[in-house]
């Protein structure tokens, strides 16, 4: 069973992945920051992270989040999730820490399915 650690901060948003992934046979974690992620990546093994580039301020955003898991994990699949527009400078900084893919909100669920899929 694949392991995916979600991580933004709108909780209804999540709460419907989360749950739509789970029926589909996954084991999901949720967190609300960057610091949390960075903490369960480094305590618990996932093959997926979901993650949002605008988290919660203060605190660090999914650039910077990414930035330090990359460090100590590079091989972690990264599907990242933004209502920002893919020409937003940060979608392309995101983009050079060796993501899978970007899915724009509001989320397709089913083409998330399918990409998780292929993962």
């Amino acid at each position: 069973m694949k392991r995916i650690l979600i991580v933004d901060d709108e909780i209804v948003l999540t709460e419907i992945i989360a749950t739509s992934l789970k029926l589909e046979g996954y084991d999901v974690i949720c967190v609300p920051t960057g610091e949390e992620a960075i903490e369960m990546v480094k305590s618990e093994n996932f093959d997926i992270i979901l993650l949002d580039i605008r988290l919660p301020k203060p605190g660090l955003d999914g650039i910077e989040t990414l930035s330090i898991i990359r460090e100590f994990n590079k091989d972690i699949k990264v599907i990242v999730i933004s209502g920002l527009d893919k020409t937003d400078d940060r979608v392309n900084q995101i983009e050079k820490l060796n993501i899978y893919k970007f899915l724009p909100k509001p989320l397709n669920l089913s083409f998330l399915k399918e990409i998780l899929r292929e993962i």
